[in-house]
C-alpha cells in the first residue's frame, strides 16, 4: 500500500512539473509574439515620424531615430535576455527541487525497503534460530527420557536376574542339602542295620556257646556263663560304640557337607549380588553419560543456532545493502528469504 502511495505522488509530481513546464513555454512563445509585434509597432512609427520631419533635418533625424532604434531594440534584446534568464533560472531552479524531491523520495523508498528487510531478516533469523534450538532440546528431551528409560529396564533386568540367580541358588542349596539329609538317614539306617544283625548274631554266639556249657559240672558251666555273658556285654557295648562312632561319622560328615553347600551357595548369592550391584552401576554411569550427551546435544543447538544467526545476518546486510541496485524492475522490491541452506 505504501509503494503504491509512493509511486501515485511520484506520477503526479511529474504530471504537474511537466504541465508547469508547458504552460511556461507557452507563456514565453506569448511574451515573445507580443515582443515582436511592440518591436514592429515602435518601427513603423519611427518611420512616421521621420516622413515628418523637413527634408532639411532628415539625415540628423533619420540617425537621431536610427540611434533611438538601435537603443531600443538593444533595450529589447536586453530585457529579452533577462526574462529569458530569468525564466531559464526558473526552470532550472524547479528541475532541479523536482529531481531532489525524487531523489528524496527514491531514498525514503530505499530505506523502507532496507528496513523492511531487516525487519524480515531477524524474523526469519528468530525463526531458524527457535527451530534449532527447539529441535535440540526434542532431541535432548528424547535422549534423557530413552536413557531414563534404558537405565530403568537394566536395574530392573539386573533386580530380576539377581533374584532369579539367589532363588535358583537357595532352591539348588535346599535340593541339594536334603539330598544330604536324605542320604545320611540312609546311611544312618544301614548302621543301624548293621548294628542289629550284629547284636543279632552275638546273641546267636552265645546262645550257642552257652549250650555246648550243659556237660560241664555246675560250678565251671556258671563260671564259663558269666564270662561268656561278660564277654557279650563287652562285645555289644563295643558295638554300639562302633555304630555310634558310625552314626557321629556320618552326622560330621553331613554337617560338614552341608555347611560347605551353604558356603557355595553364599557365595554364588554374594557374587549375584554383585554382578546386581555392577550392572546397576553400570545403568547409573550408562545414564549419566546419555544425560551428559543430551546436554552436549542441548549446548550443540544452541552453538549451531548463533553460527546460524552470525551467518544469516551477514548474508541479511550484503540483501540489504543491495536494495535500489537493481536494474530489473522485477527484482526492485527485495524479498529476504534466508534459510539454513542459503548462508552455508
Amino acid at each position: 500500500m505504501k509503494r503504491e502511495l509512493n509511486r501515485l505522488l511520484e506520477e503526479g509530481m511529474k504530471r504537474r512539473a511537466e504541465d508547469r513546464e508547458k504552460r511556461l513555454a507557452r507563456r514565453e512563445e506569448r511574451h515573445e509574439a507580443e515582443q515582436q509585434q511592440h518591436e514592429q509597432a515602435m518601427v513603423f512609427a519611427l518611420e512616421e515620424v521621420e516622413k515628418e520631419k523637413a527634408s532639411k533635418q532628415e539625415k540628423i533625424a533619420y540617425k537621431k531615430g536610427e540611434r533611438e532604434r538601435q537603443k531600443a531594440v538593444e533595450e529589447m534584446k536586453k530585457r529579452k535576455e533577462a526574462e529569458r534568464k530569468k525564466l531559464e533560472e526558473e526552470k532550472e531552479r524547479k528541475k532541479k527541487e523536482q529531481e531532489e524531491h525524487l531523489k528524496y523520495m527514491e531514498n525514503l523508498r530505499i530505506q523502507n525497503e532496507r528496513k523492511m528487510a531487516e525487519e524480515r531478516m531477524k524474523e526469519e533469523t528468530e525463526e531458524e534460530m527457535k527451530r534449532l534450538i527447539d529441535e535440540g532440546k526434542k532431541k535432548a528431551h528424547f535422549m534423557r527420557q530413552q536413557a531414563e528409560y534404558d537405565a530403568n529396564a537394566a536395574r530392573r533386568k539386573a533386580e530380576k536376574d539377581c533374584r532369579k540367580r539367589r532363588g535358583d541358588t537357595e532352591n539348588e542349596m535346599q535340593k541339594r542339602i536334603a539330598e544330604a539329609q536324605e542320604e545320611k538317614k540312609k546311611q544312618v539306617t544301614l548302621v543301624g542295620t548293621w548294628e542289629q544283625q550284629q547284636e543279632m548274631q552275638l546273641e546267636q554266639n552265645l546262645s550257642r556257646e552257652k549250650m555246648q556249657l550243659a556237660q560241664l559240672p555246675e560250678v565251671a558251666r556258671r563260671q564259663r556263663e558269666y564270662s561268656l555273658d561278660l564277654e557279650h556285654k563287652q562285645n555289644i557295648q563295643k558295638l554300639r560304640f562302633e555304630a555310634n562312632r558310625k552314626k557321629t561319622q556320618l552326622e560330621v560328615e553331613y554337617r560338614k557337607q552341608e555347611s560347605l553347600l551353604r558356603n557355595e551357595m553364599k557365595k554364588k548369592q554374594d557374587d549375584a549380588v554383585k554382578e546386581e550391584h555392577k550392572a546397576l552401576t553400570n545403568a547409573d554411569l550408562g545414564l549419566k553419560a546419555k544425560m551428559d550427551s543430551s546436554l552436549r546435544e542441548e549446548h550443540l543447538a544452541h552453538e549451531e543456532a548463533e553460527k546460524v544467526e552470525r551467518r544469516m545476518i551477514n548474508a541479511a546486510v550484503i540483501k540489504v545493502s543491495e536494495v535500489g541496485k537493481e536494474e530489473d524492475p522485477k527484482q526492485k522490491y527485495l524479498t529476504v528469504k534466508l534459510k539454513k541452506r542459503e548462508v552455508e
